[in-house]
């Protein structure tokens, strides 16, 4: 993985993590409008619409824990290269506002009274230093 697609990860794994749980209430308000209960488990599941639902519900629920539990694990591993940065505080602060706020670099430029080619050419040396990163980080 390089750095770029761990930042996105982390960028966008939150507004994914909405989607789903937006999908989850969905899928549980089929299952109370056809009379489940989802919260007891069928012991033989019949092949009809309701125990079909109640498993799209079940398999839901643990695709939303594990992506939970890789957006924890990559945000863990980002904010440990991040916390690398103390020699530049500028990188730190870009990296944590666009990756874990979510500001876009327009929205930070204008924040913090710096032209945009300026945070975007931060911005990439972040990048680079993470990429660095991570990169001693499969070596070790």
């Amino acid at each position: 993985m390089d750095a770029r697609e761990l930042i996105n990860r982390v960028r966008n794994g939150d507004r994914l993590l909405e989607l789903k749980k937006e999908e989850l209430l969905r899928l549980e308000s089929i299952c109370r409008y056809q009379g489940i209960s989802y919260d007891k488990v069928p012991s033989v599941p019949k092949p009809n619409s309701k125990e079909k639902a109640y498993l799209n519900l079940i398999e839901f629920k643990d695709e939303i824990d594990i992506l939970q539990n890789r957006l924890l694990e990559d945000r863990k591993k980002l904010t440990s290269i991040i916390d690398t940065f103390q020699t530049s505080f500028l990188l730190y602060e870009i990296i944590s506002l666009y990756c874990l706020q979510g500001k876009s670099i327009k929205q930070i430029a204008r924040e913090k009274h710096y032209s945009r080619g300026y945070v975007y050419k931060r911005f990439k040396e972040a990048v680079d230093l993470i990429d660095e990163a991570l990169k001693e980080e499969t070596k070790g």
